[in-house]
């Protein structure tokens, strides 16, 4: 699932976020039953953004907290609670894709429990276009909250529904030897997963990070891949390391760059692409479903790839990087 970059001058908010409840978490849990649940709150960030002295005043604007709630279950559902109340500006549709992409579930696994002040913490109001750029952040900040201490790998397998794809993200996983793994400073881990034309794929990725220097190295891949009854064991196992090299190079590297109204790296020479000392280990996990039809392996097996990464990125660094290429020059310099 892709994710959008948020603009910080208009988006961000200007004070970090607190936490706090209006219900108790006896409460909370016998509303909505057992699991993580993370409240934030913060000041009215547009309010603060006055350019003069006093203008947030003259245009009646309040610096009046703005709150969220967002509840994770057992079973993987996503409740969100917001004062926001949806008049017909479809803010239902803007603040479900705001936590669906943050916790990377679909978008029909959340709730938004919107107005009801018996459950919904304090929100100063929906008024003045402020629903989507400010609950947006809030929320995408619950989400990324709701994760820290999470698995990433027992996060999807809770929500996945799809048998397939639960089945190459823990043939992956176990090859990888995730659930064995051990922090270590400057290193992470990352998965992904997903599906394309009838296929399934799950990318496992180690990183290593050096913020000093801003080097960046992939130390291994492991990728699990099924596209129904197998035809060629050899030809599909070249097929989909050769897309994990190509998804390598899209994800660190490859882009036509721009400079003062030209393209500095015009020819091939220039134009970077994966090395042989760029490439990790990559061990590929083929799953064979007999009783399925053979489908293609051209695409799918590049999806996972940047995204892994980028999630290894993140665990090594505390860095997310939300555009490709991830590191054209360096972690110091893509990294905000």
């Amino acid at each position: 699932m892709s994710e959008q970059r948020i603009e910080p001058e208009r988006y961000e908010l200007s004070e970090a976020p607190r936490y706090r409840s209006a219900l108790t978490r006896r409460q909370f849990v016998g509303a909505v039953g057992a699991g993580v649940v993370v409240l934030v709150v913060a000041r009215d960030g547009l309010s603060l953004e006055a350019q003069e002295p006093g203008e947030a005043e003259a245009l009646g604007a309040s610096a009046d907290p703005i709150s969220a709630s967002l509840h994770i279950g057992e079973d993987g559902a996503v409740t969100v609670f917001t004062g926001k109340v949806e008049v017909g500006q479809d803010i239902r549709t803007s603040l479900t894709q705001a936590v669906a992409e943050e916790l990377g579930v679909p978008p029909a696994r959340i709730t938004l429990i919107m107005g009801d002040t018996d459950h919904v913490p304090y929100d100063a109001g929906t008024f003045g276009s402020r629903s989507t750029p400010q609950m947006g952040t809030q929320l995408r900040r619950a989400a990324a909250a709701a994760r820290v201490g999470m698995d990433p790998l027992a996060f999807r397998l809770r929500n996945l529904r799809d048998e397939r794809l639960r089945a190459v993200l823990e043939a992956a996983a176990d090859r990888f030897g995730w659930s064995r793994w051990q922090p270590r400073p400057g290193r992470g881990i990352g998965l992904a997963c997903g599906v394309e034309e009838g296929d399934y794929v799950a990318t496992c990725a180690e990183v290593e990070v050096d913020r000093a220097s801003g080097r960046m190295r992939v130390g291994r891949i492991v990728e699990a891949f099924e596209c129904g009854a197998i035809v060629n064991p050899d030809g599909l196992r070249n097929q989909v390391e050769g897309a994990v090299v190509m998804g390598l190079g899209g994800a660190l590297w490859e882009a036509v760059e721009f400079e003062g109204g030209r393209i500095p790296n015009p020819g091939l020479s220039q134009y970077r692409l994966p090395r042989f000392g760029d490439v990790p280990p990559i061990d590929i996990v083929l799953l064979d479903r007999k009783d399925l039809p053979s489908a293609g392996a051209g695409e799918t097996p590049i999806i996972a790839v940047a995204p892994a990464i980028g999630n290894a990125i993140y665990a090594a660094a505390g860095v997310r990087l939300r555009s490709l290429p991830l590191v054209p020059h360096g972690l110091a310099r893509t990294a905000p």
